[in-house]
């Protein structure tokens, strides 16, 4: 985009577009074509180093652009990886996710299996302490019963004792 414009400097006072050194002329209104000839070269002068300043600043916007281009060439790969490894790192995630799921369902599934082990032997030393304990009841039923006997026994033989040592006594029945 090269913008280039071509100026007639022929009326100029030099080839570079700068003051050929005629001073204005000022006052009294009455200027000669002259005058006003030099005043137009002047404003065309002007006007052409304008233009050329112009011509640079576009053809310095151009190279601006064709820099941008050049730089920028990388920035679209650097996007497309970009969303890959931000997708990478989401599947990474529920990968993990998932992984540390089933790890807490095994890990469920081994202590259920552990809980239930433990009630069966549980149950299986429950069952024999009840055994054990029915025992012992039973043992203790029967020596209850066998020293209440004992009692009933040592009392009345007591009771016979004294009633032979006493004879006032009245004898129970």
């Amino acid at each position: 985009m090269n913008n280039v414009i071509s100026i007639n400097s022929s009326h100029l006072g030099s080839q570079d577009g700068s003051d050929d050194g005629t001073p204005l002329h000022s006052g009294g209104g009455g200027g000669t074509s002259d005058d006003m000839s030099i005043v137009d070269a002047k404003i065309a002068a002007a006007e052409a180093r304008t233009d050329t300043k112009f011509v640079q600043v576009l053809s310095r916007l151009d190279n601006l652009d064709s820099d941008i281009a050049r730089n920028t060439r990388g920035i679209i790969p650097t996007i497309i990886l970009t969303g890959i490894s931000v997708v990478a790192l989401v599947v990474a995630v529920f990968a993990w996710g998932n992984g540390m799921f089933s790890t807490g369902m095994s890990a469920q599934s081994i202590a259920d299996q552990a809980a239930r082990g433990v009630e069966q032997r549980l149950s299986t030393e429950l069952q024999a302490s009840a055994q054990r304990y029915d025992v012992l009841e039973q043992r203790l039923d029967t020596m209850s019963a066998e020293n209440s006997a004992n009692w009933d026994r040592i009392l009345e033989a007591l009771s016979q004792s004294d009633n032979e040592s006493d004879p006032s006594r009245p004898q129970s029945p």
